[in-house]
């Protein structure tokens, strides 16, 4: 994480992705439309990162970065790239995960879209103080489809 975290306070800096200088945050920045994927390698079993994981979903672990950072700035999150049970990865799991990643960072141009991001500040009025976590209560469409599914 520590490297994560050098990467953060070299690239979003203030005056640059955010600050009295750039545009309001949460939706608009210099950032703004740029296009976000996070790639990563999870020692735990892909059934361990889910709603009923021990861990929880990869979204809501990744909560923070796409909120407080990515969203925060104006940036656009892609689907995010994972490799499950990585601190066991036999070979040929290796190459078919970088044969995967690679064939992904290779239709990035092309790619389906960002995922839907809530933009504004405003929490929908009946989710004001909601039940779980992550993004879930943030007005946007796809959040709006999230939150009919638990309710």
């Amino acid at each position: 994480m520590s490297g994560v975290k050098g990467w953060i306070d070299r690239v979003f800096t203030s005056g640059f992705a955010y600050g009295t200088a750039v545009p309001p945050p949460y939706g608009e920045s210099s950032l703004t439309g740029r296009l976000a994927l996070v790639s990563v390698t999870v020692g735990a079993r892909e059934s361990a990162i889910s709603d009923r994981g021990i861990h929880g979903s990869l979204e809501d672990v990744l909560h923070p970065m796409r909120h407080g950072l990515f969203w925060f700035t104006g940036m656009n999150p892609l689907e995010p790239f994972a490799v499950y049970s990585s601190n066991e990865l036999p070979d040929d799991r290796f190459v078919r995960a970088r044969t995967e990643f690679a064939r992904r960072l290779g239709t990035l141009h092309g790619h389906a879209g960002p995922l839907p991001v809530a933009r504004g500040r405003g929490l929908r009025p009946r989710h004001a103080a909601p039940a779980w976590g992550g993004d879930a209560g943030h007005e946007g469409t796809r959040l709006d489809l999230h939150v009919s599914d638990r309710v």
